[in-house]
C-alpha cells in the first residue's frame, strides 16, 4: 500500500475514533447525560456583598453563568434583603452589577425586596439595570411584577412540565397578596413556587407578621387554596439554624440564610435539581468562592416532587460527587474537551496536509 492510502486510511480511522471519544469525554463529567434533569438556583440576603465584599457577589453570578449548561439551570430566585442600606446608591450599582451578569448572560431571574430593601415603602431598586422592570419585562420568560418591581414573576418550562415563580416583598400587603392569587388562577397548571422574604424560620417556625389578617391571607388564600403551588422558599431569619425545612399539606417549606459568614460564606446559594426518572428534588448548597459543597444533612438532601407519584425508593444525590467538584472541576472537564478537541483538530489538519503534499508531489513526478 503507497503511503498515501496508508496516510487517507489513519485520517478516517483517526475521524471515527476521536470524534465519539471528545463527546463522551463531557458527557462522563454530566449527570445530566445520564437522565433529564433541570435546576432552580436560589440565592438570598446578598446585602453584606453589596455592602462590602461586592467581589464575591460577581462570583455567585460569574459561578451561576459557568455551570449554566452543565447544571441545566432554567431560573434563578432571589428571596430579598438585596443591599444592606436601601438608599446607598453604592450597594445598589454593585448589586446591580453582579446581578447584570446573569441578564448578560440570558440566566433567567426573579426577585423580592426584604425589609432592608426598602426605605418605609421607597423602592431604590427600580431604578437599576438589573432590577429594572422596563427591561425585565422584555425577557420572554418575565411574566408581571406589582409595585415598581418589589414583586416578580417568571414562567420556564422543563422536563413537559410548566413552573410559575411568584416572588414577594416582605409581609406583603393584601394588594400584592391579590396580584398573586390572580396569577396563580390564571395558570392553573403551572406547579408554581412562592418565594418571599421572611416565613418559614431557622427552628421550623413562623413569624408573626405585624398584621396579623395578612399573614392568615396568606398562609390561607395563597398557600392552601391553591393545590399547584408545592413549594416556598424564604431567607431573612438570623436567629436558630441557617436552614431548616417542613413538610405541610401539599407543599416543602425552605428556609436558608448565609448571611453574616465571613464574606466568602454570604456567597452561598442552593440548587434544587429536579429529577423525573428519580423523581425527586435534590437539594445542594456550595460557597461559589470556595467551590465547595456543604454536605451535612442539613445541606444536601432529597426532597420528594409532591405533584409527581414517586415510583421506587430514591437515593440522596451529592452533586459535588456527581460532578466531582471537589477533586475535579467541572470546568476542568470542559477544558479537557477543548483540548481533546484541538490536538484531534492539529493531528487531522497535519494528516490532511500530508496527504495533499504527497498527492501534489506524485503529480509532479513522471511515471517510467
Amino acid at each position: 500500500m503507497s503511503l498515501y492510502k496508508k496516510l487517507l486510511a489513519t485520517t478516517l480511522l483517526l475521524l471515527l475514533l476521536l470524534l465519539p471519544a471528545s463527546s463522551m469525554i463531557f458527557l462522563v463529567n454530566s449527570p445530566f447525560s445520564v437522565q433529564p434533569m433541570f435546576s432552580i438556583v436560589w440565592i438570598t440576603d446578598t446585602q453584606h456583598m453589596s455592602e462590602r465584599f461586592p467581589q464575591n457577589f460577581d462570583s455567585l453570578c460569574n459561578w451561576i453563568v459557568d455551570y449554566s449548561e452543565i447544571l441545566n439551570i432554567k431560573a434563578v430566585i432571589h428571596t430579598g434583603d438585596i443591599v444592606e442600606h436601601p438608599e446607598s446608591i453604592v450597594e445598589w450599582n454593585r448589586a446591580s452589577h453582579s446581578i447584570s451578569i446573569l441578564l448578560k448572560n440570558n440566566i433567567p431571574y426573579c426577585w423580592d425586596a426584604g425589609n432592608h430593601d426598602q426605605l418605609g415603602t421607597s423602592w431604590y431598586g427600580k431604578h437599576f439595570q438589573a432590577l429594572d422592570t422596563k427591561i425585565m419585562s422584555g425577557q420572554n420568560y418575565w411574566i408581571s411584577d406589582i409595585l415598581d418591581g418589589k414583586n416578580t414573576a417568571l414562567y420556564f418550562r422543563a422536563s413537559n412540565w410548566d413552573f410559575l415563580v411568584i416572588n414577594m416583598e416582605f409581609h406583603p400587603t393584601c394588594e400584592v397578596m391579590s396580584w398573586a392569587n390572580q396569577l396563580i388562577e390564571r395558570h392553573p397548571t403551572c406547579h408554581t413556587i412562592i418565594a418571599t422574604h421572611a416565613y418559614l424560620n431557622g427552628i421550623g417556625e413562623y413569624e408573626d407578621w405585624d398584621h396579623s389578617y395578612e399573614q392568615k391571607y396568606f398562609e390561607e388564600k395563597v398557600l392552601a387554596s391553591h393545590s399547584n403551588v408545592f413549594l416556598t422558599l424564604n431567607g431573612h431569619f438570623m436567629d436558630g439554624n441557617r436552614t431548616s425545612r417542613t413538610f405541610t399539606g401539599n407543599r416543602h417549606e425552605l428556609f436558608f440564610n448565609y448571611q453574616h459568614t465571613g464574606g466568602e460564606g454570604d456567597a452561598t446559594l442552593r440548587i434544587l435539581t429536579f429529577s423525573k426518572e428519580e423523581d425527586a428534588i435534590f437539594v445542594n448548597t456550595v460557597n461559589t468562592v470556595t467551590n465547595q459543597f456543604l454536605t451535612d444533612p442539613e445541606n444536601c438532601f432529597t426532597l420528594d416532587i409532591p405533584f409527581f407519584e414517586k415510583s421506587h425508593t430514591i437515593e440522596n444525590f451529592t452533586l459535588s460527587e456527581k460532578l466531582n467538584l471537589t477533586r475535579y472541576d467541572a470546568k476542568e472537564a470542559l477544558s479537557e474537551v477543548q483540548y481533546f478537541a484541538t490536538c484531534s483538530t492539529l493531528t487531522l489538519l497535519f494528516l490532511v496536509t500530508s496527504l495533499l503534499l504527497i498527492k501534489r508531489k506524485t503529480r509532479k513526478t513522471p511515471k517510467c
